[in-house]
């Protein structure tokens, strides 16, 4: 593949990109998500892993649990549809709301934690937001775009995917 093949032009990487989550129990939700490659979340990312870090040499787990919900809330998870995160009454929608999406996110439970664990790997993988030249970013395309990344080695090894730390730190 040549360089000029490959570009650094992003689809949805700031208004996001529709993911589908399942739930242990097996119910499925989509969630937009944006990556986590875009200024604004590296910059908050950045400056928050900084602060925590002050006159520390690692980052104590509650400010870096909280560091990682606060980037999902306000820069990550765009929307959500579906039946799998409901009321209490478990069959009517949670709408998505920040209040709801706060709580959810910030949940104790091992699926808030697997839903979290979720959203930073699909955000922080470059690859899900690259736009092939020529394309017009139907998702039939876009599959076929996956294709021919996961058929080159270099790209197939995760070369050019991004992390979900923060530069400079």
């Amino acid at each position: 593949m040549k360089l000029t093949e490959l570009t650094n032009e992003t689809e949805g990487a700031s208004e996001g990109k529709w993911f589908e989550f399942t739930f242990s129990d097996g119910k499925t939700q989509q969630l937009r998500l944006a990556s986590s490659a875009s200024t604004e979340y590296q910059n908050f990312a950045a400056n928050r892993w900084n602060a925590a870090r002050r006159g520390r040499q690692t980052v104590p787990p509650p400010a870096m649990r909280r560091i990682l919900c606060d980037g999902i809330i306000q820069y990550l998870l765009k929307d959500w549809k579906g039946d799998a995160i409901t009321e209490d009454d478990g069959v009517t929608p949670l709408p998505f709301t920040e209040k709801n999406v706060r709580a959810v996110i910030e949940g104790r439970s091992l699926e808030a934690q697997a839903l979290r664990d979720f959203i930073i790997e699909q955000t922080g993988n470059t690859l899900n937001y690259l736009k092939a030249d020529g394309l017009n970013g139907t998702e039939e395309e876009s599959a076929s775009a996956a294709d021919v990344i996961k058929s080159s080695p270099a790209l197939a090894s995760g070369v050019g995917q991004a992390s979900t730390a923060p530069q400079g730190t």
